[in-house]
């Protein structure tokens, strides 16, 4: 591997978040091996892009919920890497503690859940060996939990949060544990917690689509998410203009205020105006215009570049059908901003994508296509 490979490959596996996933449906399964920063998913027939994205984004949000349904899915695999920083503390905390070997480990965890008509199961891997493995029986209010040899756990509630899980494996008499695994069972439940906490409050997931609209004026209104644009854009407006009272991301509006002029969209703003949150443009005669009637690919370039530009550390972004009302010249812009994005933030894409015309703008060293 000559020298600019190698920078490109560290590069690379130092942004990955999601490595590999594998899904089973009721339906089919999905395999998606050696995942990049940005992976774009096609197919020559409909095959299910949309519903993978779905079943990734009610995984990702209930990650620390152990037991958590995802309906019409019999089981999910998924393959992370911890951010480095993570992983850091997590070798120093463990690494000295128990027998999973961890000096070497680079932050690769894999994460099962399988959902029988009896029973819900839980693995995490590291480096492929079992760190916890927890099984809720359906039929009976427990919980059976091991590592080498399994504890029974009677919840008689609804937990199955892996931190309230922790605590009562804590709280359970060490008469009822096998005292010779006992350390390992806490261990390694408490390791599981670290982990999954760490995803929860640190690796945000945004699923935007499969159509973007919204009005140029909004209420000026409390969001749940000054990060998130909303499903359908509807929350654009409003992360747009958070944004433009950030001097430090003004060099990026400024790169999109300069793209949209060559799209013939001049001046653009973004802010409050007669009691409304507003975008305002000029025409091409320079006359002022508030809440403009935009193109649907230049509302589509807009909120796309807000969502990117607003996204915090080790985000994930799922996109359903990434190119609504986008032509060749639209995926070209943001296509640049997608790379920086993914470097600088660490970030991740996954990205379901119909016209295969537009593959080619999104093809990098940091991405790969996946056809389903």
């Amino acid at each position: 591997m000559n020298d600019t490979l190698k920078y490109y490959s560290l590069l690379v596996n130092s942004n990955m978040i999601l490595t590999s996933i594998k899904v089973h449906t009721d339906v089919r399964e999905y395999v998606l091996d050696n995942l990049r920063p940005v992976t774009i998913l096609t197919s020559t027939t409909p095959s299910g892009k949309s519903t993978l994205l779905r079943v990734l984004y009610d995984f990702l949000v209930s990650v620390d919920r152990i037991f958590a349904p995802i309906q019409n899915v019999d089981r999910v695999d998924i393959s992370l890497k911890i951010p480095d920083e993570a992983t850091e503390k997590l070798r120093k905390k463990y690494s000295r503690k128990w027998d999973v070997e961890l000096e070497d480990w680079d932050g690769n965890v894999k994460i099962v859940k399988n959902f029988q008509h009896n029973h819900k199961e839980f693995i995490l891997y590291v480096d492929n060996e079992i760190v916890f493995h927890a099984v809720q029986r359906l039929s009976e209010d427990e919980v059976i939990t091991s590592i080498r040899r399994p504890v029974s756990i009677d919840l008689k509630t609804d937990t199955d949060s892996i931190g309230e899980l922790y605590h009562i494996i804590c709280k359970t008499p060490q008469a009822q544990l096998f005292s010779e695994y006992e350390e390992l069972l806490l261990l390694g439940s408490e390791f599981c917690k670290d982990v999954l906490q760490y995803l929860k409050d640190n690796v945000k997931v945004y699923l935007i689509g499969p159509y973007i609209d919204y009005g140029t004026c909004a209420d000026p209104v409390s969001i749940a998410d000054e990060h998130y644009v909303g499903r359908h854009g509807e929350n654009t407006i409003l992360v747009l203009a958070s944004l433009f009272t950030d001097g430090r991301v003004w060099p990026e509006l400024a790169q999109l205020i300069s793209t949209l002029e060559k799209m013939g969209i001049k001046r653009l703003r973004c802010g409050y105006r007669s009691g409304k949150i507003a975008l305002s443009c000029l025409t091409k005669h320079n006359e002022l215009v508030v809440c403009p009637e935009l193109p649907c690919s230049v509302k589509v370039l807009i909120t796309y570049y807000t969502q990117l530009l607003a996204l915090p550390k080790y985000s994930i972004v799922l996109i359903d059908n990434f190119d609504y009302c986008m032509y060749g010249d639209t995926c070209q812009a943001i296509a640049k901003f997608i790379r920086n994005v993914v470097t600088r933030k660490k970030c991740q894409l996954i990205v379901e994508l119909h016209n295969k015309d537009l593959v080619k703008c999104l093809v990098s060293e940091y991405s790969v296509l996946v056809t389903i």
